[in-house]
């Protein structure tokens, strides 16, 4: 409806200023978009307007703000019976536990998130999952499942979001530190230059920089 695209209007500019790195700007369209939703009744663009969020809030390294955020999104998930939603907030529950440097805390929550719905239906999200869950294998110290998560993160990247530029370097960057971590420095350089030849393409310069280094 005319509502619905208007909301999703948005919080695709949210997604823009996101990916610009314009973080206040992001919320207050996520604001706008979530204020919409809820004078329209419109809990389905409510809470993709909440999951957009906290990914901001995840960007920004607000864990509190995300963790909050990732629960509403599960709650309204429930509510509306969209498993897809439901998924996603137990992701960025993950997501904001992972980053708070809780590992072992994270892993049941990333693989609870795949077994419910991602992992069977491919989405942004599912591989943005196995990319997460491979990255905090790595932080355990568990090499082997570290690099089995980032190559399906990898392997749907390839197969269904090649565009993808940013997600798909970052798992390709992930994958060369695992060999590089093991020694096997011939592998850690291939993928290293897969990663950065996607990231000049996205032409952030901060992230190239980082996987020059």
């Amino acid at each position: 409806t005319k509502d619905s695209a208007a909301v999703f209007a948005l919080i695709n500019k949210a997604d823009k200023y996101l990916n610009e790195e314009n973080y206040d700007s992001a919320i207050a369209y996520c604001n706008k978009a979530e204020v919409m939703a809820k004078a329209g009744d419109y809990k389905f663009g409510e809470a993709y307007a909440i999951i957009k969020a906290a990914d901001v809030y995840i960007a920004k390294d607000e864990l509190d703000k995300s963790e909050a955020a990732a629960s509403i999104v599960n709650k309204l998930g429930l509510q509306i019976k969209d498993s897809l939603i439901t998924a996603i907030g137990i992701l960025q529950r993950a997501q904001t536990t992972m980053y708070k440097g809780k590992y072992e805390d994270a892993v049941p929550l990333f693989e609870k998130a795949l077994d419910y719905f991602l992992a069977k239906h491919p989405h942004y999200y599912s591989a943005l999952a196995y990319n997460d869950l491979g990255y905090t294998w790595g932080a355990i110290g568990d090499h082997s499942r570290q690099a089995e998560s980032l190559l399906k993160a990898i392997s749907m990247y390839e197969k269904y979001f090649p565009n993808d530029h940013a997600n798909y370097a970052s798992s390709l960057n992930n994958l060369s530190a695992v060999y590089y971590s093991i020694n096997d420095r011939t592998k850690a350089i291939e993928f290293a230059r897969k990663s950065l030849e996607l990231r000049e393409k996205t032409g952030n310069i901060n992230s190239i920089a980082l996987c020059a280094c």
